[in-house]
């Protein structure tokens, strides 16, 4: 038996939206988007027989969306603490919001 659980996009993601989603993989040391089709040929060229693919993006992309629409309402509400507080570790807190930003308004128009 082999599982795997992993940030799949859909098939109908656009172009700008893929780009969206890799730039923000890549900056947080994630695994690039691919597709469910991609992984099935993959696996399957692997020798294994798919029995079953459970989506559990309620519970995965779905909660994402929650805390990063939090973390944005957290921002609007406490910039200037918030960009005193990451300066002090060396983090881009603008590079930062800037990709939360574009992350959510891509997954808000299409479905991973």
């Amino acid at each position: 038996m082999l599982a795997i659980s992993d940030l799949l996009g859909a098939n109908r993601v656009t172009d700008a939206e893929g780009g969206v989603v890799n730039e923000f993989a890549e900056s947080w040391d994630m695994a690039p988007l691919t597709t469910i089709d991609r992984h099935r040929r993959a696996i399957e060229n692997a020798g294994f027989e798919i029995e079953a693919v459970r989506d559990i993006t309620h519970n995965s992309v779905g909660r994402f969306r929650k805390w990063t629409t939090l973390f944005l309402v957290l921002v609007d509400r406490f910039d200037k603490p918030l960009r005193r507080l990451s300066g002090r570790s060396d983090l881009d807190f603008r590079a930062v919001v800037e990709q939360v930003r574009r992350l959510t308004k891509c997954s808000r128009t299409s479905t991973t």
